[in-house]
């Protein structure tokens, strides 16, 4: 149980530096000017998508989890799930973000 407690931390910390890298990289958009065309929406859904998705992830892998256990079957691919949604999810957030301010 441990374990899967330590999955679901490491998930919230894969989380946390993927926002942390949204928010340096939302720091482009002060070179945005007349002549340079900027994209705010995507920039905006780039910045909401990882707390979103933190926040559905984890609430679904505390819940599998339990349902998991109280089955009797292994809950680690519940939080192992969610750290790969995150990941992708984080990569797609950087990509959205470095395409809002090109």
């Amino acid at each position: 149980m441990f374990g899967v407690i330590g999955l679901i931390a490491l998930q919230v910390g894969v989380a946390a530096a993927f926002f942390v890298l949204i928010i340096f990289l939302s720091f482009k958009s002060d070179s945005c000017y007349e002549s340079k065309i900027c994209d705010y929406a995507m920039a905006n859904v780039a910045v909401y998508l990882i707390p979103i998705t933190v926040g559905l992830t984890v609430l679904l892998s505390v819940v599998f989890t339990v349902v998991l256990t109280r089955r009797g079957r292994p809950a680690w691919l519940s939080p192992a799930v969610g750290i790969l949604v995150v990941i992708v999810a984080g990569i797609v957030a950087v990509i959205l973000n470095l395409n809002a301010f090109t």
